[in-house]
């Protein structure tokens, strides 16, 4: 009886996380326009005040450019988060968002990619 008790036990902690899901989708858009980068995430949740995305990420030519802690989920599975950036066609644009039961994705995006016209002088 011991031993049952002791698969169970284990049987139940190794599968304490299955109920978790990392993000499903993350897709990067920018609005040239309202400089504004879209960061559309995918990440079905039941509960969104318990398991949702807790921390995005966002870098800028390799750097850190902003960090964003989140403690809830705005909707049960896709929802935009937008960010105030001034992106140039040659920056590079990378978002890493954190599932808060485990997981992560990654997703890219270049000046190039975004369609960003050329400055004029009015720009500056």
């Amino acid at each position: 009886m011991k031993r049952v008790r002791i698969f169970i036990f284990i049987f139940l902690l190794s599968t304490s996380g299955a109920m978790a899901t990392p993000p499903a989708k993350l897709i990067l858009s920018y609005d040239a326009k309202e400089r504004v980068l879209n960061i559309d995430i995918t990440h079905p949740s039941i509960d969104m005040s318990e398991h949702f995305i807790r921390r995005i990420v966002i870098y800028k030519n390799g750097e850190q450019f902003e960090q964003v802690f989140l403690n809830k989920q705005p909707h049960p599975y896709q929802y935009v988060y937008p960010v105030p950036l001034d992106l140039l066609p040659n920056d590079k644009i990378s978002v890493k968002v954190y599932c808060r039961e485990g997981g992560a994705k990654t997703a890219a995006l270049d000046g190039e990619a975004a369609a960003i016209p050329p400055m004029t002088e009015k720009d500056y």
